[in-house]
């Protein structure tokens, strides 16, 4: 629909100013409220260029990752049918960062998920940049 609408109306033949304005004026009020609070730009006038306004949404509207809570869920997901215990694993190890992990990181992940103390560790897992250090 976006490459669509773009095609169809010639936004994309305009000044980037006017294409960020465009966006602007169709996205609505709570949007504009978002962009008002965009302060990390790469360089002055990023705020006027279409490709990194839309970058600040983007990454505005992504989830934030939490990978030690991601893993718990993972490593405490209970088992039903084969069939939908191999899918929901599946669907869960897709938020867990596995091509990338560390041992420090299988360490910090097992220490806690063997707390005992369901409170330490539910604030523990509160924290998605918790290291052993």
């Amino acid at each position: 629909p976006g490459q669509t609408t773009r095609l169809a109306t010639e936004i994309d033949k305009k000044p980037e100013a006017v294409q960020v304005a465009t966006l602007l004026t169709v996205i609505g009020e709570e949007a504009r409220e978002v962009f008002s609070t965009f302060t990390e730009w790469d360089s002055e006038g990023d705020n006027k260029k279409i490709n990194p306004v839309l970058q600040q949404f983007e990454k505005y509207c992504q989830p934030r990752k939490n990978i030690p809570f991601e893993r718990y869920r993972f490593n405490s997901h209970a088992q039903e049918s084969y069939d939908h215990y191999r899918t929901g694993l599946l669907k869960l190890a897709e938020r867990c960062d596995f091509q990338s992990i560390t041992r420090d990181e299988i360490l910090r992940d097992r220490l806690v998920f063997g707390i005992k103390d369901d409170q330490v560790r539910e604030r523990l897992l509160r924290q998605s940049s918790l290291t052993l250090t």
